[in-house]
């Protein structure tokens, strides 16, 4: 087979891979513009988040981009057995994901939710008056449920759940039904 490059003339980084079901996700960060597969996208701003999949045998089946004119990152990814994976990263401003479109005033993180075609389920977003970072996010085995974890200051709403800090930073845990996103509890 041909050797594919992967990625393009400006800063690149993968920052996870995760398998979804006879698949593997490659995602992270690109600046300017990168390639994957045969598609080629351009940053909407710093930098911008991509993620791809690929065959046991190399072929990229799906690939998208996820930016604005602001700089954004990816903080986690995990999937479930159903094949569906899930991103978390940051971002400020307007944001389009899909159909959905998240609005922040401050640098907030987003979930996201894509079956294993790379077509968007649902996208959420944190509501924080200070910083919030998503450090790692899990599916309950039997794929109900999204855990996420991290950190915030200041105070955090995600839906109508809120936490208010106690110290410079505390922890969070939220818990999520994995169907569409809506928050059963966050502590």
């Amino acid at each position: 087979t041909n050797p594919q490059i992967i990625g393009g003339p400006g800063g690149d980084a993968c920052k996870s891979i995760v398998n979804i079901g006879q698949q593997v996700l490659v995602s992270g960060i690109y600046q300017q513009n990168i390639s994957l597969g045969t598609n080629t996208f351009s940053s909407a701003g710093a930098s911008d988040i991509y993620f791809a999949a690929y065959n046991d045998q190399g072929q990229n089946l799906f690939s998208s981009a996820i930016g604005n004119a602001q700089n954004n990152d990816l903080n986690s990814v995990c999937s479930d057995s159903f094949g569906n994976f899930y991103l978390s990263g940051t971002y400020s401003g307007q944001l389009q994901i899909g159909n959905n479109q998240l609005n922040s005033n401050l640098v907030t993180n987003f979930i996201a939710k894509f079956n294993n075609n790379g077509q968007l389920i649902w996208a959420k977003q944190f509501n924080p008056k200070g910083i919030v970072h998503v450090l790692d996010m899990q599916v309950s085995p039997d794929g109900q449920f999204l855990w996420i974890s991290g950190d915030y200051n200041d105070s955090l709403r995600f839906d109508t759940n809120a936490l208010f800090c106690q110290n410079t930073y505390n922890l969070f845990v939220l818990k999520l039904e994995s169907a569409n996103g809506e928050a059963q509890w966050i502590k």
